[in-house]
């Protein structure tokens, strides 16, 4: 029995030795795999580090334009704006220059009818006439912006009526 037992005993260092060795082998393996799955989560955090300062980087680039876009709207609306200042601006202007433009007409129209009332108005002598009919030429002359060939025939036509009533 003692043979048995000392068998027995010897299987058992035996198995005892080998289940050492395998729970090192294990051991060792799981400190690999540990060492290993800490590798990649430190790879990881760097990776999750570097990715975020990518994206705050570009958050700052898209700030910055999103600022640059709202300057150069902001700029373009002032633009716009001004321009359609300067066209009610000039609308106004072109009204005003038409209705001093219709007075024109009318006050040259009055003068062609009116004569003697508008042209040679105080004329008292022949030499006075004289002066004013040359005057009125300068003015009225066609080759002039505010020349009219009618308003000069009836200017000459006033200036010899006047000049055989001071004769």
């Amino acid at each position: 029995m003692d043979a048995v037992m000392g068998e027995s005993v010897n299987e058992d260092k035996l198995w005892l030795f080998q289940e050492n060795i395998r729970l090192r082998d294990e051991r060792q393996s799981l400190q690999e795999e540990r060492d290993a799955f800490n590798r990649e989560i430190s790879e990881m955090k760097l990776q999750i580090k570097e990715e975020s300062r990518r994206i705050e980087f570009r958050q700052c680039q898209l700030d910055r334009e999103k600022k640059l876009l709202e300057d150069k709207w902001r700029a373009l609306k002032r633009g716009f704006d001004e321009l359609d200042e300067d066209r009610r601006a000039l609308k106004r202007l072109e009204a005003r220059l038409m209705e001093q433009k219709r007075a024109q007409d009318i006050a040259t129209a009055h003068a062609v009818t009116s004569g003697n009332d508008l042209f040679f108005r105080g004329v008292k002598d022949t030499l006075s006439l004289k002066k004013r009919y040359k005057d009125l030429l300068k003015i009225f002359h066609p080759d002039n912006v505010a020349g009219d060939n009618d308003t000069v025939l009836t200017i000459t036509k006033e200036y010899d009526r006047l000049k055989l009533t001071f004769k």
